[in-house]
C-alpha cells in the first residue's frame, strides 16, 4: 500500500486505476486523522473490482483510535459487494468500544443501504453538508 501525508497532515492512499478498461471510472482513497478520530473518504466506483481497496483502507483507519468515520458522499456507486465491508468495518469499531459513522448523500448510495436495512446499524447520516460532529 503506498501512503503519503498531505501538507495538512493527513495520510493519502494513492489513486488507484481499480480496472483495465480504460472508461472505468477510479476508486481514490483518503485517511484522515481528526482530533476526535480518523475520516475516510472514497471517491469514484466501489464494487467487487475495488472492494480489495477499500477494505485495505478500512483495515488502516480500523487501527486508529477515536470514532471511524466513513464518508461515502463522493462515491458514485457502489454495488453489494462492498456492503460486508462496512459491516466489517461496524463489527470492528464496536469490537474496540469505537463509534462507527457512514456518511452519505441523496441518491443511490443512501438508498442501496437504506432498502437493505442498515441505516441504524451503520449509524448513515444523510449529510450534503461536509460538517459534522463526532462527540
Amino acid at each position: 500500500m503506498h501512503e503519503t501525508r498531505a501538507p495538512s497532515g493527513e495520510l493519502q492512499l494513492a489513486e488507484l486505476p481499480a480496472r483495465a478498461d480504460a472508461d472505468a471510472a477510479p476508486f481514490w482513497a483518503t485517511v484522515c486523522e481528526e482530533p476526535d478520530g480518523v475520516r475516510v473518504l472514497m471517491r469514484g466506483e466501489l464494487d467487487v473490482a475495488t472492494d480489495w481497496w477499500a477494505d485495505l483502507v478500512l483495515t488502516v483507519a480500523c487501527r486508529r483510535q477515536g470514532t471511524l468515520v466513513v464518508d461515502l458522499r463522493e462515491l458514485r456507486f457502489m454495488g453489494c459487494s462492498s456492503v460486508p465491508l462496512l459491516l466489517e468495518a461496524s463489527r470492528r469499531a464496536a469490537a474496540q468500544g469505537r463509534r462507527l459513522i457512514v456518511l452519505t448523500r441523496p441518491g443511490s448510495v443512501h438508498r442501496t443501504l437504506r432498502l437493505l436495512g442498515l441505516e441504524e446499524r451503520l449509524g448513515v447520516l444523510d449529510l450534503p453538508a461536509a460538517r459534522l460532529r463526532t462527540t
